[in-house]
C-alpha cells in the first residue's frame, strides 16, 4: 500500500464524500429538499419548492441524469477507439 497516495486522483477516486439528503413536505404543504450541515457549517442548505413545480424540478434532474449518461458514454466510447 502506497503512503503516498493522492487524494485528488479523480481516476483512482471512486466515491466522493456526500452528505446525507433529505426531501419532505414542509407545514406549508411545500417540498423541501434539505441537505444535512457539514462540521463547519451552521446550518444544513435547503430548497423549498411549491409542489405546483415539483413536476418541473423532477424533469429537470432527470434530463441532468440523461445529459450525464449519454457524456459518460460519449467519453468511454472515445477511450475505446
Amino acid at each position: 500500500m502506497a503512503d503516498d497516495f493522492d487524494w485528488s486522483d479523480r481516476d483512482a477516486l471512486v466515491i466522493r464524500h456526500q452528505n446525507a439528503i433529505a426531501v419532505y413536505r414542509n407545514n406549508d404543504n411545500h417540498i423541501v429538499i434539505r441537505c444535512q450541515k457539514d462540521w463547519d457549517d451552521e446550518e444544513g442548505a435547503f430548497v423549498v419548492i411549491d409542489r405546483k413545480y415539483a413536476r418541473e424540478v423532477i424533469d429537470a434532474i432527470v434530463r441532468e441524469l440523461h445529459a450525464t449518461a449519454v457524456a459518460a458514454e460519449e467519453e468511454l466510447s472515445t477511450a475505446e477507439a
